[in-house]
């Protein structure tokens, strides 16, 4: 293992480890919220759309790079090619430089849509306790 696969687990644990997290508090949220007013809600919020939208496509274009880079680390390896001694680590350093800046988009995508899920459950809550107010002054 050299230096760049040391510092890619370095930062990739906590950023899994968190988006593991993130993931089930995120997923017990979503079994709370109403869905069709939480559908209702997500497209009428333009910057939640925005954003979403926003790190969904660097995601895939960091990713999509990242790939790319792998088949060049691959073929490199594969072939034997003679290459200058300055190429290989550089492609090999933004291959893991774009795995590391997906799970942080991803992250930042997980955190957005806990937001909005927050927030939907605090509305369902507030409205759950005046129903219930209401049926017992009846």
């Amino acid at each position: 293992m050299n230096f760049y696969e040391y510092l890619f687990v370095v930062l990739s644990l906590p950023l899994i480890i968190f988006l593991i997290l993130l993931l089930f508090s995120n997923w017990r949220l979503w079994k709370k919220a109403d869905l069709t007013i939480l559908k209702a809600k997500i497209f009428l919020d333009e910057s939640f759309m925005k954003n979403n939208f926003l790190m969904f496509s660097i995601m895939g274009i960091i990713i999509g790079l990242s790939i790319g880079f792998h088949i060049i680390i691959e073929m490199i390896e594969l072939i034997d090619m003679e290459i200058p001694d300055g190429i290989y680590p550089v492609v090999k350093l933004l291959y893991y430089v774009g795995l590391i800046i997906s799970f942080i988009c991803l992250s930042v995508m997980g955190v957005f849509w806990r937001n909005i899920l927050q927030k939907e459950n605090k509305i369902n809550t507030i409205y759950r306790q005046l129903v219930s107010s209401e049926a017992s002054c009846l």
